[in-house]
């Protein structure tokens, strides 16, 4: 999956995005962000423009599997939260750091 940029005189810009197979791509409402789930269990948050903002990547801990593969992901319409449906049937929400933590 690429991006590409028309914007400007110069010719377009093509980035390769993400380099696994491709499971899930979601698109900010009026931020110039989109967000890929990949099958190797990560998540890469890029702006329009092609610049990698943030990775979210599968780890291990003492509660097993952080992150498994994306089967779905969703931006909040107006604030900066993306909401990742896994295939291990977990629901993440994720925001900025200096969002305060609600835990349900």
């Amino acid at each position: 999956v690429s991006t590409q940029s028309t914007g400007g005189p110069d010719p377009p810009n093509t980035r390769e995005v993400v380099t696994s197979m491709l499971r899930t791509v979601a698109f900010h409402n009026y931020a110039p962000v989109m967000a890929c789930g990949s099958h190797d269990q990560g998540i890469k948050i890029w702006n329009t423009w092609g610049d990698k903002l943030n990775d979210i990547k599968f780890h291990e801990g003492f509660m097993g599997q952080k992150v498994g593969p994306s089967v779905s992901l969703q931006f909040h319409p107006f604030e900066y939260k993306l909401v990742s449906a896994g295939q291990d049937n977990c629901v993440t929400v994720y925001g900025k750091a200096t969002d305060p933590v609600n835990k349900i």
